[in-house]
């Protein structure tokens, strides 16, 4: 039977509820797979995967490799959209006003029944000067297998030339399936490693990774701290059973993640081992409330030899420092390591947070004047520096340390409503630039996108606090930025 194209937006109402009913039972206890293809105008693409006539995309449901406990359902759309990407911004434009239409015949076979062909064409009608759906969507439903052939392509109101570049034309098979899943085997996940790191490394995580299982939704992965002196008296004995459990029981840290790879912190103190483990997860079939179990396979800890421990002589142990991490779900992480002097006055703040692309670190600092009280306060700013650590002469003064002369002018009387402090070095970014570098057109970012607005300190990125002269502790004066 024939199925005409849906407007984007009844499509939408109808997958949001079909999304909400799912909630209450399907996806909450079945994986999720999808598959697609798609041919582009941009005429930088292979021929074959361009969208032009006679050009077929194949789809099928090629997941089922382990042993299927369920299969709730499958569903296949068809997709004709408006590729916001394509091109240089502000260089390359979209045609004011056109209409472009895709016809394409759609052959599919629904599971366990028979071919079915049918013809079908998408139009996108585009107007600058309005509210424009940028997609359209013919859905063909339930298939274990789409081959989409492309049988005519027009253009009204615009040269074909100029409107080819930004369609898309995508085709999408999804299927929500339970695989079986022995939770007692315990090798499930057959392989366990981490990368190399050195035991006197100035690495700040180390990244572990793992075999897929297909069955599962999710990982649990563990890992626990023990310092040398705890191994050494035996309290800990890894090789046993009941060793390993004293090791994790107590003191460990969990994070429940998608992807079948992490980094772990090393944030510790001292000599010691990181133990760590992993085990799949699957949301199982559900209970009598109709809630999705939880199932848990067997931990994986490999043969401590290659996988499962790694030695580490700790972070930068000759600098007195705290830190403190903070999880939030998919295992992200923010953490923020505070370095401390003699006297344990803060010096320096080091965050880092792994969700991003190229997670880097931002650095603020804090200074103090002779008599130990904090006058200068630094704005954080982002740094180029991948690893965590204490950052020597991040704000600067001529390329020198940035030091009390510049700013606590308090041995003359002058100094108490004097000049104030020197403005910090603000060359090109790196080494020795810091906040100063960051907030001025020295950033070699300023000019791009949103960096357009990061403000101009002039020197300046930090308040800077007078006390009164009395020893009171009483604040006498104090500046903002800038």
């Amino acid at each position: 039977m024939k199925k005409a194209p849906l407007p984007l937006n009844n499509v939408s109402k109808m997958l949001s509820l079909l999304l909400l009913l799912l909630s209450v039972g399907l996806s909450a206890m079945a994986k999720k797979e999808v598959w697609a293809n798609a041919l582009l105008g941009d005429p930088i693409v292979p021929l074959s995967k361009r969208l032009t006539v006679g050009n077929t995309m194949v789809i099928t449901d090629s997941g089922n490799t382990v042993p299927v406990q369920v299969n709730y359902g499958w569903n296949s759309y068809v997709v004709l959209r408006i590729n916001e990407l394509y091109g240089i911004p502000g260089k390359t434009v979209l045609p004011a006003n056109f209409t472009a239409t895709v016809q394409f015949t759609v052959n599919f076979t629904p599971p366990g029944g028979a071919n079915t062909t049918t013809s079908q064409s998408l139009t996108l009608n585009y107007n600058q000067l309005q509210t424009n759906d940028l997609r359209q969507v013919f859905v063909v439903g339930a298939a274990s297998a789409v081959t989409v052939t492309v049988t005519a392509l027009t253009v009204q109101n615009a040269n074909i030339n100029g409107v080819l570049p930004w369609l898309v034309l995508e085709s999408f098979l999804e299927v929500e399936r339970l695989y079986t899943m022995d939770c007692s085997n315990s090798n499930l996940i057959a392989t366990l490693s981490n990368l190399a790191v050195a035991p006197q490394s100035t690495a700040d995580e180390v990244a572990v990774s793992w075999s897929k299982v297909v069955a599962a939704d999710v990982y649990d992965l563990e890992w626990a701290w023990v310092d040398k002196q705890a191994l050494d008296s035996g309290l800990y004995n890894p090789s046993t059973t009941a060793g390993l459990s004293k090791i994790f029981k107590f003191n460990a840290t969990r994070v429940t993640v998608a992807i079948e790879n992490y980094k772990i912190p090393l944030l510790y103190d001292d000599w010691g081992t990181l133990f760590y483990r992993v085990r799949p997860v699957r949301m199982g079939q559900p209970n009598a409330a109709g809630d999705a179990m939880r199932e848990a396979g067997a931990w994986r800890m490999g043969n401590l030899d290659n996988g499962g421990k790694l030695v580490f002589h700790g972070h930068q142990r000759n600098l007195n420092w705290q830190a403190s991490t903070s999880f939030a779900e998919d295992g992200k992480r923010k953490t923020v390591v505070q370095y401390y002097d003699g006297s344990l006055k803060n010096r320096q703040t080091v965050t880092k947070d792994n969700s991003a692309l190229v997670p880097t670190t931002v650095v603020a600092e804090t200074l103090y004047d002779r008599q130990g009280r904090p006058a200068i306060q630094v704005l954080p700013a982002p740094t180029i520096n991948t690893i965590i650590s204490y950052t020597t002469r991040f704000n600067t003064l001529n390329g020198a340390e940035y030091d009390k002369n510049a700013y606590d002018n308090t041995l003359a009387q002058a100094g108490y409503c004097g000049t104030r402090a020197a403005a910090m070095d603000s060359g090109a970014m790196g080494a020795g630039s810091g906040a100063a570098g960051y907030y001025s057109a020295s950033n070699p970012e300023a000019g791009i996108l949103h960096h357009r607005f990061i403000p101009k300190a002039s020197g300046y990125p930090y308040t800077e606090t007078r006390y009164a002269a009395d020893n009171t502790g009483r604040i006498a004066a104090q500046g903002g930025v800038g």
